[in-house]
């Protein structure tokens, strides 16, 4: 416990909404629920990295407003480390609204805002001042922020490890992300991302077997996730819970296989660990809803009966 994270990624404000169904033109329809609050993937990650037991220090630009709303109090409670934040005048703060449909997949409209604003002046200025993190996460950014990182610590003999979620950014990213994937130390994408990135099985053989200090990581929904290490695989599939809101899921399996892994390096365990904490976090509402240490410890334990 207590490792620190250097966490690489977008600051937004998170509006999700349910509702029973799409309202027909010109209609409306009343929601069933309206959650705000702060997210983003960087800002998703940290809060579950911190629940779990380690420090997170959140690295990103984003508008005023996202103190002038609160937020950076909220995250500040959940003990993450706004050091490195940096707070636009000129842009404003990065906006996703996630709508939930009864018994649909959800949807997402976002606004990138300040977000755009993260540059390679900036991402060398943390890295100078950030000292000696064990990893850097970087969340939904382009690649060149990874090949950043790397170039910075080429000369370093211990230098921290590199975690890469691409996420939406991968369908526009792809030239580039097979350029610099190999320069990461942990992939984590989910299945839809998996078949964009390696069009068939033997261009993943390939790809594990270039890069065979690579740990790539798939997350599979309601099917769970797998850990691909050399010849080795690592699967578990989620426990069956009632799942509410999937918004902050992937960001919630990201942290627990990365605490994990700074802990034990077991990735039966940390895939374990990944699957039931992202399941958990879908039961509750809101992106930065993940749970805690000991609830993961919990569920995980009654599953192990």
């Amino acid at each position: 416990m207590d490792k620190i994270h250097l966490v690489f990624g977008n600051i937004n404000l998170d509006i999700i909404a349910k509702a029973p169904k799409i309202p027909e033109p010109d209609s409306s329809i009343r929601l069933e629920k309206l959650t705000i609050s702060a997210g983003g993937g960087a800002v998703n990650y940290s809060v579950a990295v911190s629940r779990l037991g380690d420090i997170p220090f959140l690295v990103g630009k984003t508008g005023k407003e996202f103190r002038g709303l609160g937020l950076s109090e909220i995250l500040r409670r959940e003990n993450v480390k706004l050091d490195f934040i940096q707070y636009s005048r000129r842009e404003s703060i990065g906006i996703s609204i996630i709508l939930n449909i009864d018994y649909e997949p959800r949807r997402i409209l976002f606004h990138r805002g300040a977000n755009l604003l993260i540059d390679k002046k900036m991402v060398r200025k943390v890295l100078k001042k950030a000292g000696k993190p064990e990893i850097i996460h970087i969340a939904s950014l382009k690649p060149w922020v990874v090949k950043e990182v790397h170039s910075f610590y080429s000369s370093s003999e211990n230098r921290p490890l590199i975690s890469y979620d691409p996420g939406s950014e991968t369908k526009y990213i792809l030239d580039e992300l097979h350029r610099h994937i190999q320069l990461v130390d942990i992939l984590l994408i989910n299945e839809e991302e998996y078949h964009m990135v390696f069009r068939n099985k033997k261009e993943f053989t390939s790809y594990l077997n270039n890069n065979p200090n690579t740990i790539v990581v798939v997350k599979r929904g309601r099917k769970g996730g797998t850990a691909y290490y050399k010849n080795n695989t690592f699967s578990f599939r989620p426990p069956k819970l009632k799942i509410i809101d999937t918004t902050g899921s992937g960001d919630a399996f990201n942290a627990a296989f990365n605490v994990c892994f700074l802990e034990n390096n077991d990735l039966k365990e940390c895939i374990k660990w990944a699957v039931t904490n992202g399941t958990l976090k879908a039961t509750r509402t809101g992106s930065i809803s993940s749970p805690s240490r000991k609830e993961l410890f919990s569920l995980l334990s009654y599953y192990s009966r």
